[in-house]
């Protein structure tokens, strides 16, 4: 009697693994869940950086407002030094809000205030999406005929 050799192939193909394969559905989630971690990690550092940069950038303007709040001083124009000492403080204080608070912190801080502000976290938002809008048709390159 000869052996069944369609039998013997099959069985020689098979692999010799005692777990089963994945089904694709999970490999296709575990790549999902890969790809979102590495995003959100992306996104994390980008933020950070920005953040970081805001934050410099906030402190600077509070120096600069601090000296010409002391030039207003001298040109007797109190009044006037005084609103801009005012807002070199404000300056100051995000800043250092900046440097201190994390993105989870910052994402909490903003949730706050359009709760509890929400007229001017709208009108905040309008103003920064056209800022936005108009620094990128202003950076972007005009088509070439």
């Amino acid at each position: 009697m000869q052996p069944d050799t369609a039998n013997a192939a099959s069985v020689a193909a098979t692999p010799s693994t005692s777990a089963p394969p994945l089904p694709p559905q999970t490999n296709v989630d575990a790549i999902g869940d890969l790809l979102k971690a590495g995003a959100q990690h992306v996104i994390r550092n980008e933020f950070t950086l920005r953040k970081e940069e805001a934050a410099w950038s906030f402190g600077n303007l509070a120096r600069i407002a601090r000296q010409a709040a002391v030039q207003l001083r001298q040109q007797h124009q109190d009044s006037v030094a005084q609103i801009t000492e005012r807002a070199a403080e404000q300056l100051e204080q995000a800043s250092v809000s900046l440097h201190q608070k994390d993105f989870d912190q910052l994402v909490a801080d903003l949730e706050d205030f359009a709760r509890q502000q929400p007229a001017l976290f709208i009108a905040g938002s309008l103003v920064l999406g056209i800022t936005a809008v108009r620094f990128i048709k202003s950076t972007s390159q005009p088509p070439q005929s």
